[in-house]
């Protein structure tokens, strides 16, 4: 190949990356611009106030699920980096979570429905929601996890090791303090997929309009509510309305879980 054709592929193919760029920005740009204009003009007290069974409603799925999946994914990552690479534990742990990464959240819904809310006799109510959102943040927190622990300096643990530390005590005080901030921004991360969820709410949590008072109590969540506007077509205004503030809470999610993981990269 001459290195006038190498020229001119190059040139193509960073004409088509520009474009490629520009049309995302573009789309991104004409839903935003979308959402706020249809959104903004119905934002009023009234309509926030409407909204307050279902953002409570998110907040509880959104700490339950974490409190759920945290400790689980994170012990998870913890035996993926003190086991030997390679072994069979690791090797279920790794294609369990693979698994559930790879699953589309209906199925989740589905799956829900039919063990907890219908076999285990759970009915629609926030231990159902719970318990299933936590399954799909399982995958988020444990890849955050093993990432944080991954980048926490040999050395450390070798030195703990030669101290008489065992695993689990090095585990427990070495590496588990020095990736806080990676899993923090993991959990962030996972927070902003439960704000944002709406299939697998649907089937668990249910989309009654009032606050949960306990584990056994239907309720409904700021997506779920979108949804539920919109399909009954009489307050639309209201459903841009609650569009527009499920944007901010899971662009302020994600906003976090960026500044936490840029400044783990800095330190």
């Amino acid at each position: 190949m001459s290195g006038r054709v190498r020229t001119m592929l190059s040139a193509a193919f960073g004409v088509a990356v520009h474009l490629s760029t520009a049309c995302c920005l573009i789309t991104l740009g004409a839903v935003l611009l979308c959402i706020f204009a249809k959104g903004l003009p119905h934002l009023l007290p009234q309509t926030l106030f409407s909204m307050l069974p279902a953002l409570c409603g998110s907040g509880l799925i959104m700490l339950l699920s974490l409190a759920i999946a945290l400790p689980m994914g994170v012990g998870a990552a913890v035996c993926i980096i003190l086991l030997p690479e390679g072994s069979a534990a690791v090797r279920i742990i790794r294609a369990a979570s693979n698994a559930l990464a790879s699953l589309p959240s209906i199925v989740y819904g589905m799956f829900g429905l039919i063990a907890l809310v219908i076999s285990a006799g759970w009915g629609l109510s926030l231990a159902s929601g719970a318990v299933t959102m936590s399954l799909m943040l399982l995958p988020i927190i444990f890849s955050a996890a093993e990432s944080a622990l991954r980048d926490v300096p040999i050395a450390m643990r070798e030195g703990a090791a030669a101290l008489g530390a065992t695993p689990v005590r090095c585990a427990l005080h070495i590496m588990l303090p020095c990736a806080a901030r990676g899993i923090l921004a993991g959990a962030v991360l996972a927070a902003g997929r439960a704000a944002g969820e709406t299939a697998a709410l649907f089937c668990t949590f249910g989309s009654a309009l009032n606050i949960p008072h306990g584990l056994s109590d239907s309720g409904t969540t700021l997506s779920v509510y979108m949804y539920t506007l919109a399909c009954e077509g009489e307050a639309v205004g209201d459903a841009w309305a609650a569009a527009l503030v499920l944007l901010v809470v899971t662009a302020v999610f994600n906003a976090g879980a960026a500044f936490l993981a840029g400044r783990l990269s800095g330190r």
